[in-house]
This record gives C-alpha cells, structure tokens and sequence, in this order.
C-alpha cells in the first residue's frame, strides 16, 4: 500500500521530535514525551510534553505539479510543576530540531517557522499553559496526486 507524501513528512516530524534528548545535544528530554493529537488529560506530576498535529494543507495549483504547504502545530505543554525557563529551553528544542534540515530528507522545499503567544488554558480546574509553534512545510507533488512527490 502506498503513503502519501503528507504521511511520509509527518512520519519523519514524528521521529525526528522524539531524538530531542539531552543526550543527543538538546537541553531537554523532551523527545520522551511526544504526542500526535494527543488530547487526554494532564497530570500536574507530568513532564512538559509536546503534542504535534497536521493541520491544514492549502495547495496551489501550477503546470505541473500541486504546492502544498502543511501546517504542523506543535503544542509545548506546560503542567504547573515547570519553570518558563524550562519551558523556553523545550520551545528553542523544538525550533532546532526543525532546523536540522528544512527539506525532510528532500520530501519539502522549505520549512518555515511561525510561532504564536503564548496559550493558557485550564484542565479540570488545574492551571496548565500551553505553548503554541506552528511550521509550515511546503512541498510539491505531481497534480492529482498526493503519493508522487516532484
């Protein structure tokens, strides 16, 4: 069976969130706790955790192939436990990792960060804050076909 381009990208997001750890250069372990659309409940106990989710893919249509730009939401989750100074070294984790190369093995031309304030929110009447990344992966795939990247 085959797998999409999109899949393929997210696959290696996936993985490559998973080798931030101190013992491979990072500051933080938080490649211990990743998550895609991760949406259970956090413990006050927990460790700050990152949760990934696709979000839309507007494409552009040339002669010859479709543009397709993918935004990764990349939440930093912050149980009431952490320090922002931990949480701002988990966020500058985050932005190497992506930094390690834009192109994901040559499936995307580009990536591009964009990152937002700062979201805090309640749980169950505990105070957890959130920290909200998105990038966006552009990448072309030949048109009316997501599997086949050009």
């Amino acid at each position: 069976m085959s797998v999409t381009i999109r899949q393929t990208i997210i696959t290696a997001f996936d993985t490559r969130m998973k080798t931030i750890k101190v013992a491979a250069g990072y500051v933080t372990d938080l490649g211990n706790k990743v998550y895609e659309w991760l949406q259970a409940p956090f413990q006050d106990d927990e460790a700050i955790s990152l949760i990934y989710r696709d979000r839309n893919t507007p494409i552009e249509r040339t002669v010859g192939c479709d543009i397709n730009t993918l935004a990764m939401e990349v939440v930093v989750v912050i149980p009431s436990a952490a320090t922002m100074e931990e949480v701002r070294k988990a966020v500058a984790d985050v932005i190497k990792c992506v930094g390690v190369d834009v192109t994901w093995s040559g499936l995307a031309q580009d990536t591009s960060p964009i990152t937002e304030d700062t979201v805090e929110f309640e749980h169950q009447n505990r105070k957890i804050a959130g920290i909200l990344l998105t990038f966006n992966i552009m990448y072309t795939t030949a048109p009316f076909d997501p599997y086949t990247a050009v």
